[in-house]
Order: structure tokens, then sequence, then C-alpha cells
């Protein structure tokens, strides 16, 4: 399976970048993040060039890294610094450093080519950010199944009327529509509903309501979401808002690094309100969305979903443009790569 790599990835939370090794596979390449002694938080290759140990095995020397195995010691630049067997250390033992940004209370690595690595090019999500009148809570989880199917899933929500009855749904509105926009590689899905019945935690608006998701899909694997709530008729553009994000990084062809955020605008010093809120989005993956992707994955067993010619129904046109998106994306990577090549001869 190939990744696009000259994109900007959430590879971490903040906080579980520290003065602990956290070794983690982006886009089939692993990483080593930590964080130096004056707190700024670096990546790289998780990987001695020695024997090939996983280096998160290893521990830190001020702000170098040593091997567990045989004690070869790294910089945050990737640079072989100390060999404890000899004096000599060759081009060959130093590694793979990664770009990496802290924003928008995430953490961003770029695993391409390290001249692309614009900072300009993460992901506007500065409307997550904490503030006096936000509070946005992050969940992790290593999810089992490829971030492809998990992309498909976020871009249609026609299935949340089935899968989330109960959670996120009261069950099927009376009719909707969806519109699919693509604007500078980014994928934009607008769905309606009229007249459904609202999920449990909205059970006060009424036995109906119409809602609106707004989503925004971004080659970084990022998936931005607006949610608007009002009795029938109702002024969408004024009705219970709410606001989440859901980032499929991928590790490799079998796992997805599982990034979830929610943000509110009321009780943001509510810290015991954060954990439920952590603890529900969890759950929700785990007991619906979760089994049913992983399903999936081990139906598909490895193909593309469209070797297999599936049928395609009106709520696929969001998850089908991502593709084409990310195979033109893709495409232009190995141009890219072949001319590099070529200058490099």
């Amino acid at each position: 399976m190939k990744f696009l790599k000259n994109v900007w990835y959430v590879a971490a939370l903040p906080d579980q970048v520290g003065r602990e090794l956290l070794g983690r596979k982006i886009a089939g390449v692993h990483v080593l993040l930590y964080r130096t002694q004056a707190g700024e938080a670096v990546a790289i290759a998780d990987t001695c060039p020695h024997r090939f140990a996983p280096l998160n095995k290893g521990s830190l020397i001020g702000d170098n890294v040593e091997c567990l195995y045989h004690g070869l010691q790294f910089s945050p630049a990737g640079r072989c610094v100390r060999n404890p067997q000899a004096d000599l250390i060759s081009p060959n033992m130093h590694i793979g450093r990664y770009p990496v940004v802290e924003r928008h209370g995430l953490v961003w690595l770029w695993p391409g080519d390290e001249r692309l690595a614009d900072p300009a090019k993460i992901p506007d999500l500065s409307h997550i950010e904490n503030s006096p009148t936000r509070r946005t809570v992050h969940s992790f989880i290593e999810a089992p199944y490829r971030h492809d199917i998990l992309i498909d899933n976020l871009m249609d929500l026609t299935h949340i009327d089935f899968l989330h009855v109960g959670s996120f749904s009261g069950g099927p509105p009376e009719s909707g529509e969806t519109v699919v926009e693509e604007r500078d590689n980014q994928v934009i899905v607008t769905r309606t509903q009229y007249r459904g019945a609202p999920p449990p935690r909205d059970a006060d608006m009424g036995p109906l309501v119409d809602r609106r998701f707004h989503i925004r899909w971004f080659p970084s694997q990022v998936t931005a979401f607006e949610g608007r709530m009002v009795l029938p008729g109702g002024s969408l553009d004024q009705g219970r808002k709410t606001v989440f994000t859901h980032i499929a990084t991928p590790a490799d062809a079998k796992n997805t690094n599982y990034f979830m955020s929610f943000t509110r605008e009321h009780a943001v010093e509510d810290r015991d309100l954060d954990a439920i809120i952590s603890a529900t989005q969890k759950k929700v993956i785990a007991t619906e969305d979760g089994p049913m992707l992983e399903a999936i994955d081990r139906r598909m067993n490895g193909a593309d979903l469209m070797e297999l010619r599936p049928v395609v129904l009106p709520g696929d046109t969001g998850a089908l443009r991502v593709r084409r998106v990310v195979k033109r994306l893709l495409q232009e990577e190995e141009r890219h790569q072949a001319a590099s090549e070529v200058r490099s001869a």
C-alpha cells in the first residue's frame, strides 16, 4: 500500500511526547519522538543502522538517544555522535530526522522530502485550539484497520443513522441530501437531514430535528466536522453547534493512528466533563465503528476498494472523491521523486 509522504501528518498529542522515547509508525516509516531538555519536540528514525534495533528501547543521555543493543548514540539531528567500540564514525552511521511542528494542540511530522516541508501546508485547525471560551478534548487509539477504510467511514455520514443509533443518531430522517465539492486538494461534504429523531444527548430539543454536517478532508488524512441541529424548518446556521475532528494518520497497511478531538464552547473549566467526553469517544469507536471496520478490513483482505468493484451509493461520493485526490497526489509525488533522482544522478 502506498502512502502520501509529502504531507504533514499528526504524529502525536503533545502530552505523548516527553522525555520518554516514543516509537510510532507513520506512513510506513518507524519514527522516534521525544523532547530535548529545552522542551523541543524532535523526531528521528527509530532504527539503529548497526543491527536494526528499535531505538525506542534505548534511553536518553542528555538530548542524545543511546541504543540499548550496542550503545551507539544519536543526536536530535540523527547524527551518530558516539561509537563505544571505536573513535571512527562513518557517514552511514547517521540516521534520518523528520521535521516536526507543534500547532493547534497537535504534533505534526513530515515523513517526505524535507525540502518541501513548509509549515504553511499544515491544515488550519485553529478552530480547535483551546481558549478562555473554547475547550478541546483529544483522544487517541491504535486502530487495527487501514486508514483508507476509516476515511471512507468518516466521509459518509449516511451510516450514522444505522450504525450509531442510540449514540449519535436517533434513527433515519424523513429525507436528506448530500453536496460534495473539491477545492485545493480538499474534499468538502455537506450532509443535510430533515425531520429525524435527535441523538439521545440532544433529546431535550424535541422528537424531531433538522441536522447538517459539514466535513472537510485534508490530504493529511484530517477530517474536520461541524454539526448543526435545529427544530424542523429552523435556520441551521443558528442551530446547536458541535465541532469534532477525526484524524486517520496511517501507520502501515494494516493499522492507523487514530486521533479524535471534540470541541465545546460551554463548561470549558469542567475537567470531569473532559473525561466523560474522552471515554464516550473511545467507547463509540470500540463498540460501533471499530468492530465494523475491523470486519470490513478482514473481508477485503488487503485488496484495493475499487479493484473489488463495489456497489456505489449516493453517500459514497465524498469518499470516492478523496480516493481520486489521493491517487493524483501519489502520482505527483512519484514524478517529483523521479525528477529528484535524475537531478542527483
